[in-house]
């Protein structure tokens, strides 16, 4: 019930909310400590008192029982709203994942990206920067087989089990209840009531349309769906826009565990800084390999 108020963008307020966390957490332990201090002297000044007889003691006893009554206590902090489930790891994909070769890409005159040759193997995890307009949602179109480049070759690896997260996300039928919707997922309604509740999709929200969902509630029914299955390459397009705090950290934390291979194209410095050291690069009608930390500081 109370608003807390952190100056300052993203980045900021993840340090200074870890570090108001942890004061309240020190704080509360603190004060546990001197209330079971205070509770243990009570009960022996009330000992002493009743072994002998003596009513000094049972003042000291009501002194601090008083002291305790006006202790302010300190809430201990909230525990994380973790809506957002593990993602499953599939088995070992091949090392290679994709190799291409002097890729081409165009449309009518105009080239996206001309002679780019690179790898990606397994288990890396590399973001995809550029320019808006670049080329990037269409550098993973090709990576996914959902285009065909003008040129040159990707060759994909073996045992690859995708999961994909488009900018613009689409559903078969939008007319679907969420509840109907995640039952086909889940084979049965109580499992499927379950799914939704860690995805933050509660009794009311069961019978929403999926078209009447917002951006974020949209992105947390097709993680929950990614979450469902078993992969091992990860591809995600600008995953965190339209997401609230809870959901962005849990995504983040998320992340972290996932020891597949992960592609991600994001503007999100802070996205950016926490999981990735490498990224693809297109600049200048090219796609090169680069060490991330000197393109966004």
């Amino acid at each position: 019930g109370a608003l807390v108020e952190y100056p300052g963008n993203y980045s900021r307020f993840r340090v200074l909310k870890e570090a108001r966390l942890a004061e309240l957490t020190k704080n509360y332990e603190l004060q546990q400590k001197e209330v079971q201090r205070l509770k243990v002297m009570i009960r022996r000044f009330r000992q002493w008192g009743h072994e002998g007889d003596n009513e000094s003691f049972f003042k000291k006893a009501k002194e601090l029982e008083r002291r305790l009554a006006k202790l302010t206590l300190v809430k201990p902090p909230a525990p994380p709203k973790n809506r957002l489930q593990g993602l499953a790891n599939g088995g070992k994909s091949g090392k290679e994942v994709f190799i291409v070769r002097d890729l081409h890409q165009q449309y009518a005159d105009q080239f996206l990206f001309k002679d780019s040759s690179f790898a990606i193997y397994r288990g890396e995890h590399l973001a995809i920067i550029g320019d808006n307009g670049t080329g990037k949602s269409t550098l993973l179109k090709l990576l996914l087989g959902e285009e065909i480049p003008s040129g040159g070759t990707i060759k994909r690896g073996s045992s690859l089990q995708i999961g994909y997260l488009p900018q613009q996300l689409q559903f078969a039928d939008p007319e679907s209840r969420l509840l109907a919707y995640v039952q086909t997922l889940t084979g049965n309604e109580e499992a499927a009531r379950r799914q939704l509740a860690k995805s933050g999709f509660y009794q009311s929200d069961v019978a929403k349309r999926i078209k009447d969902l917002s951006g974020g509630e949209k992105i947390r029914l097709a993680l929950l769906k990614l979450f469902l299955e078993k992969i091992n390459v990860l591809i995600l397009d600008e995953p965190t826009n339209h997401l609230d705090s809870y959901a962005r950290e849990e995504i983040e934390e998320m992340l972290q565990d996932y020891q597949g291979t992960l592609l991600a194209v994001s503007h999100d410095r802070y996205f950016l800084q926490r999981h990735f050291q490498e990224a693809l690069v297109i600049e200048q009608q090219q796609i090169t390999r680069q060490s991330l930390s000197p393109l966004i500081g």
